[in-house]
């Protein structure tokens, strides 16, 4: 099977330090922006009913945070939107609402595949933490692009952008806060925005730090793989990861083969090092074949195989070739005018 890849160019996550433009940093919804009562309420309900559920949140958000962090700095996001995933789903990526929206960003489908997710019966993208991540801030973006203000965009990403149009149209400003003040946008909205408020308040100046857990996203890179004959286990041989592994760095992708509901390209995310592997596969048109001689490989020194076992040959140097028994993980390298036809 032959598959073309290249890596993509729009993003590749690295554990090295990465700049962030210091304005990112710098808080986007003041407390001035906000609703003292609703942020009261909040603070309560996170400290007393809503305590447990709140910090497993916060924790289940380790997962992903500093490769969200990375997006949201890439597109000019500040990183304190980071708070509106954790408003949106608590860092859910399974969560579903009754208006059908899904994912850490809750997307609903109209605007996921407006801002270029992918949804079929074989894949979902929107419960990718990355890929939703990249969709949310565009849109993140081009709502700030509307309004001019991080508070009213937080708003827009609630109710909409024609709904928060409506309200300054009638109101006669772009004061968020004033337009709170006269009930001119939702309640549920005005909620919202002190809730991300609340949220980054407390993470940031209240509760320990935590390193329970690693970003899983950090040391992996995303590949563009055209979808037609698209396999996971196939991935899985090439790569040389298992498929567990590639399923829950891809908790997207819900049909092992989707090629019969896709057309076109599809990103997949692997460990850096297996993605290397991957391309050099490709790049040098590797083979993949089952044992059906495990003698005939003996011969060159590669030992245990038995019937059915799935091989990988790659080209390593000038008339070499690299035999690799998958399921041993034991290989050789061999001439390549030695090598016959397995």
């Amino acid at each position: 099977m032959k598959i073309l890849v290249g890596l993509m160019a729009i993003l590749i996550f690295t554990s090295g330090n990465a700049s962030v433009d210091s304005r990112l940093l710098k808080l986007s919804i003041s407390k001035s922006d906000i609703n003292e009562e609703s942020a009261k309420k909040w603070f309560n309900f996170y400290y007393s009913s809503g305590r447990e559920d709140f910090n497993s949140a916060y924790e289940r958000g380790l997962k992903y945070r500093k490769s969200m962090e990375l997006v949201l700095a890439k597109f000019g996001i500040p990183l304190d939107f980071y708070y509106l995933a954790m408003t949106e789903s608590y860092f859910n990526h399974t969560a579903q609402s009754s208006k059908k929206a899904a994912g850490i960003w809750q997307f609903i489908p109209s605007t996921a595949k407006a801002y270029g997710l992918k949804i079929n019966n074989g894949i979902d993208e929107r419960i990718h933490p990355i890929k939703s991540t990249i969709a949310a801030a565009k849109y993140l973006k081009d709502l700030h692009n509307i309004f001019n203000d991080w508070a009213l965009a937080a708003a827009a990403y609630n109710a909409g952008e024609y709904r928060v149009l409506r309200a300054i149209k009638k109101g006669q400003t772009r004061s968020f806060k004033e337009l709170a003040k006269r009930n001119l946008l939702p309640k549920e909205t005005i909620e919202y925005v002190s809730k991300i408020w609340v949220t980054r308040e407390i993470d940031l100046k209240i509760r320990k730090p935590s390193n329970s857990l690693k970003d899983i996203y950090l040391s992996t890179s995303p590949l563009r793989v055209p979808v037609k004959d698209f396999d996971l286990k196939t991935i899985s041989v090439i790569s040389e990861v298992k498929l567990n592994e590639i399923k829950k760095l891809n908790p997207d992708i819900y049909n092992e083969n989707i090629s019969k509901q896709l057309e076109g390209e599809v990103t997949i995310y692997l460990p850096q090092l297996n993605a290397t592997v991957f391309n050099s596969f490709i790049r040098n048109n590797g083979l993949i074949s089952k044992v059906k001689k495990p003698k005939f490989l003996e011969s060159f020194g590669l030992i245990d195989n038995k019937v059915g076992d799935q091989i990988k040959v790659t080209i390593v140097g000038e008339g070499k070739l690299k035999i690799k028994n998958i399921r041993t993980k034991k290989a050789v390298i061999v001439p390549a005018s030695k090598f016959m036809s397995l």
